[in-house]
């Protein structure tokens, strides 16, 4: 049985200004504990430790020692080992008959129906700012992937509602 690992935003918590990065805890590659300590941040005169969620490993930073950050700015990412159990299995959609596979569709035409979210970088950072939930954006990229703009357009359709 292959380990399957689910990609975690680790993003910094709120506060006030800008924080500057004291430390990285661990490399790129490196497993962790729960609970172990990966960033610490430095505000005003208070330090904030940013610990890991779960255990995992370290996948990229995306910040160095030195950089300002803004609350909820985008740290690192984070591999977590998804827990064994077919509690929630993902099933294809139904087929019609006569179709082979139903494409999906986004603003460039058909794009091949995939398992996983393509997402760029800041179009993840500005989902993990606004808080939104990026299985429900609609890709707009010729290719499927979720671009910045797809996050913006998501939000404002729902600040219409």
């Amino acid at each position: 049985m292959t380990k399957e690992y689910t990609t975690h935003l680790i993003c910094a918590p709120e506060f006030a200004g800008h924080a500057t990065v004291l430390s990285l805890h661990h490399a790129q590659g490196d497993e962790v504990g729960p609970d172990d300590v990966l960033v610490t941040l430095r505000v005003a005169d208070a330090d904030i430790a940013v610990h890991a969620p779960a255990p995992g490993y370290v996948d990229r930073f995306m910040v160095s020692v030195g950089d300002q950050v803004e609350a909820t700015g985008l740290l690192l990412m984070m591999e977590v080992e998804d827990e064994d159990g077919d509690w929630l299995e993902i099933l294809p959609p139904p087929v019609q008959p006569g179709d082979d596979e139903p494409p999906l569709l986004s603003t460039g035409g058909l794009v091949p129906r995939r398992d996983y979210l393509v997402v760029s970088l800041k179009a993840a950072q500005l989902a993990a700012r606004l808080g939104v939930d990026l299985a429900e954006v609609v890709p707009g990229g010729a290719q499927g992937e979720i671009e910045e703009a797809d996050v913006e357009r998501h939000v404002r359709g729902l600040l219409r509602r």
